[in-house]
């Protein structure tokens, strides 16, 4: 299954890199969709000028950010090591969809079979 999701600037040029293998997720009924071996298309926005796609390899849930980020390999996670990680977070997700639905890690790296970043043109 194909997934399409955006994707903030930062993050997406960092999973393009290859500095950033998981991104973090509240937990809600679009994410419960996503499965080991699908693919994910990101936009980046604002811009929407490209798209990427890559693999899930893993999907580990958690009850909060905090033991998420507790749980993963710091390096692993963009700007996780920063103390406004949570606050970034924040600023996309609010504190009572994190305590409802949980979180989600989502391990990806580029799809093998597709060019993993595009550059669309609008005519």
């Amino acid at each position: 299954m194909i997934h399409f999701m955006g994707l903030d600037e930062h993050s997406f040029d960092a999973i393009a890199a290859g500095e950033k293998e998981y991104e973090v997720r509240v937990n809600d009924d679009k994410q419960k969709l996503v499965r080991v071996g699908d693919l994910i298309e990101f936009t980046k926005i604002p811009s929407r000028d490209q798209v990427m796609t890559v693999e899930v390899t893993a999907i580990e849930a958690f009850p909060s950010f905090s033991e998420l980020k507790n749980s993963i390999h710091i390096e692993g996670l963009d700007n996780a090591n920063h103390e406004g990680w949570n606050s970034q977070l924040h600023s996309s997700y609010s504190e009572e969809q994190e305590a409802l639905m949980g979180v989600l890690a989502i391990q990806v790296r580029p799809a093998p079979v597709l060019s993993p970043v595009r550059t669309i043109s609008y005519s």
